[in-house]
């Protein structure tokens, strides 16, 4: 990874478009893996780092850096909702990863590419 982390900061797991009712469209998010329900679900944030792979034996690297959304282009005035950030593939989102093709991107998470995340604050996932 790209910063000295302590390895059990090192979680494994899956992309993950995350929406319920109540959050407003749906969140990039990262399913760490030997959790269940909420324990395992991380919505990605500015400055946590991930690498996303093309099969389970993470053979391929597809992508990895550092998460930095960019929360104002793709705006649409949508009826019923209002303006928001919209894809046709996933519909409202909570930013868009700079410097990744928004349709790329998407693809990524719809499809649950394995993934390893490097949380920006390393205490945020101790359970």
């Amino acid at each position: 990874m790209s910063r000295e982390t302590p390895k059990s900061r090192v979680l494994k797991g899956r992309l993950e478009i995350f929406s319920e009712q109540g959050s407003e469209g749906s969140h990039w998010s990262f399913y760490e893996d030997g959790k269940t329900g909420y324990d395992g679900l991380h919505a990605l944030e500015k400055g946590d780092v991930l690498r996303i792979f093309n099969d389970a034996a993470r053979t391929e690297l597809l992508w990895q850096g550092e998460v930095d959304f960019d929360h104002n282009s793709e705006k649409q005035h949508r009826p019923l909702i209002g303006e928001v950030q919209w894809l046709d593939k996933v519909g409202t989102v909570h930013g868009l990863q700079k410097g990744v093709d928004k349709d790329v991107w998407a693809d990524m998470f719809l499809a649950e590419k394995p993934a390893v995340l490097v949380p920006k604050r390393p205490d945020k996932y101790v359970r």
